[in-house]
């Protein structure tokens, strides 16, 4: 089939013209819907997120009561513990001088006997213990003195005046020495 076309070119111009701007329109227009349709699909979004952080807000203002009991109830057991410890501490310094005189009671020998036990200070390793007595001999008193070492509880045993004395008959020694006393004694390195 032959088609002739008779219209002038100035028309067949106007109308690819017109055929150029309504393609141009419809691409125009299929682009505007394209970017408005994701813009409102944006928008939803965004009312949801803001809905999601609303509801969660909200949740977080009823747990705000909780969460401060929580805080509180964190702290009580906080005060507890320590009051337990220093509980636990007390109990164990108010026996320190049962045990230290059960292991002195333990250690002395039948002929000798002590004048005096006292305690002079505290440091970390445990108390310093002052002994001051009266032995039969040397030998007893370096006896005494070993045992002494032996437990895990003394330590730093330092001997501060032995003389021999006629006060409570012939021959008798005495003697005075400190020690380091520590109710949680420490493993000995041997």
């Amino acid at each position: 089939m032959i088609e002739i076309n008779l219209l002038p070119p100035k028309i067949k111009k106007a109308k690819k013209m017109q055929l150029f701007y309504v393609f141009g329109i419809l691409a125009a227009g299929a682009v505007i819907a394209v970017l408005a349709g994701m813009v409102i699909a944006q928008n939803n979004r965004v009312k949801e997120t803001e809905r999601k952080i609303k509801t969660i807000e909200a949740e977080s203002a009823a747990l705000q009561d909780k969460i401060a009991e929580v805080k509180k109830f964190n702290a009580l057991e906080d005060a507890l513990k320590k009051k337990r410890q220093i509980v636990e501490s007390l109990l164990i310094d108010q026996s320190a001088w049962i045990k230290l005189l059960d292991m002195l009671a333990e250690k002395i020998y039948p002929d000798m006997w002590l004048l005096e036990v006292s305690h002079e200070k505290a440091k970390e390793e445990g108390a310093q213990v002052k002994v001051a007595g009266y032995a039969a001999s040397r030998a007893v008193l370096a006896d005494f003195v070993r045992r002494l070492e032996e437990d895990e509880s003394v330590s730093s045993i330092g001997i501060t005046k032995i003389e021999m004395t006629d006060k409570y008959g012939a021959g008798w020694v005495g003697f005075e020495f400190n020690f380091t006393y520590s109710v949680r004694p420490l493993k000995k390195q041997g």
